[in-house]
């Protein structure tokens, strides 16, 4: 049997990642309806492939290409560089151990990384800053921001956000962009009742699937979302590289 073989990710490689990321879209959406389906794979993978800095490799058994990753640089705060592979980003078929042999190889994209997101050491910002930056979405037609009240003062909010549709987020649908409750009122039930207003708000709108995403280092969230109702579609994983 023809051994694996790892070469850079180029433009001759589009069709085949693109075959390659519907086969994993289709085993995907056998586990998950909820997800979109998708038309042309190969815009997915274009959008991202013509990011800045994107770099990558594919993998080949003979002439057939069994697996793919690649991700682009973005700029983090003023700590340094995040290396993202998209949700296009990489498929793998067959073999699932191919995925250690590509990243391995990949890896040399990502000689500067930023600090753990899980680790932060940005800067809280000042109540200012805060609001001025909740101020812009007010006016937005792409977010609906919702706040709870008690006995007259604002001990939560949660904002949602109309995010443009790509392989994990169906078109008509609407994401859980942001929640928090004041660290006082947590355990009340303050985002119990925000999170039943915001769903039924969706359904009376007619959107029928809500998207959200957390850290499981935020024990606050890793436990909270689960007991609403919500379930892992995708996982995204970190490594901080020193």
């Amino acid at each position: 049997m023809p051994d694996l073989q790892i070469r850079p990710f180029s433009d001759e490689h589009l069709d085949e990642a693109a075959r390659l990321l519907a086969a994993r879209h289709e085993r995907h959406r056998a586990s998950e309806p909820l997800l979109p389906e998708c038309e042309d794979f190969r815009a997915e993978i274009e959008r991202e492939w013509r990011s800045d800095g994107a770099s990558g490799v594919i993998a080949t058994v003979g002439d057939e290409a069994v697996g793919y990753v690649f991700g682009s640089t973005r700029p983090y705060g003023d700590t340094g560089t995040w290396m993202v592979v998209g949700i296009a980003g990489h498929a793998v078929n067959g073999d699932a151990e191919r995925v250690r042999d590509l990243y391995a190889a990949a890896a040399a994209i990502t000689e500067s990384m930023a600090r753990s997101p899980s680790f932060s050491t940005s800067a809280v910002p000042s109540d200012e800053a805060a609001e001025e930056e909740w101020r812009e979405t007010w006016d937005d037609e792409q977010f609906e921001h919702f706040v709870a009240e008690r006995n007259g003062r604002i001990v939560g909010h949660t904002l949602l956000y109309r995010r443009p549709p790509d392989l994990r987020v169906p078109a008509n649908s609407i994401d859980l962009a942001a929640a928090s409750t004041e660290p006082e009122a947590r355990g009340s039930g303050v985002g119990r009742a925000m999170t039943a207003h915001v769903l039924a708000w969706a359904h009376a709108a007619g959107i029928p699937v809500m998207v959200i995403d957390w850290r499981m280092t935020n024990l606050f969230a890793s436990r909270f979302w689960p007991r609403r109702g919500f379930r892992p579609t995708f996982l995204r994983l970190y490594r901080h590289l020193p």
